[in-house]
């Protein structure tokens, strides 16, 4: 028996990123076409992660039709680990990516998917045998996941923490307000980053320092 493989990160931000599917659209299409239209979303935003700039993005997985990524890994030592990058940029690389999907969907006439980000330590591994999986686990990935049951179409949602993050960087975050998220006591601050009508990010004119 092989030794687990398995890598801790301290910086990593994930994306649930959840493609919002109109409950009849597969009964008129049909099986095929459905799937080839969905295929083509999904494949447009692993071309994305191909790119230079968001080259620290490793795809997770897909489940259904929600996209799992992360930024801040290196799975297997990739040659550019020395660019390990602080919670910041990790975010601001994801917070880019998670634009650009929403301008990839434009271009297939295609308006309705929403996002949530967390960021914060995880153990990133590869589980089982057969069709052996990367995965990652840890606090943000439940969080990203259990606020992505309670997205907006069209929105970045993310929680307080890394909203201050974000503001720090110079873009501007809207409260939502507080709601409900399941593993955590009582009810959580959240907020959206703001959007433009292009799906740019938009920026604070003056950036808050520590």
């Amino acid at each position: 028996m092989k030794d687990l493989y398995y890598e801790d990160h301290n910086d990593v931000a994930i994306i649930f990123a959840s493609i919002i599917v109109e409950e009849d659209l597969q009964d008129i299409l049909g099986d095929t076409k459905f799937l080839i239209l969905m295929n083509e979303y999904i494949t447009s935003f692993d071309t994305l992660i191909n790119r230079k700039e968001f080259r620290t993005i490793e795809k997770i997985k897909v489940a259904k039709w929600t996209y799992m990524a992360a930024c801040g890994l290196f799975p297997g030592g990739k040659g550019y680990q020395v660019e390990r990058h602080v919670t910041s940029a990790t975010l601001e690389t994801l917070l880019s990516f998670a634009s650009n999907m929403y301008k990839q969907l434009y271009k297939f006439n295609r308006y309705y998917m929403q996002n949530c980000i967390c960021h914060g330590p995880i153990v990133a591994g590869v589980v089982g045998s057969k069709k052996p999986l990367y995965d990652i686990w840890g606090d943000p990935v439940n969080m990203a996941s259990r606020m992505d049951s309670t997205g907006l179409a069209n929105h970045i949602q993310v929680m307080e923490g890394t909203a201050d993050i974000i503001q720090k960087l110079g873009y501007i975050c809207d409260y939502r307000g507080e709601i409900y998220v399941k593993g955590k006591n009582g009810l959580v601050k959240t907020y959206f980053v703001r959007l433009d009508e292009n799906y740019d990010l938009v920026r604070n004119f003056t950036i808050i320092n520590d």
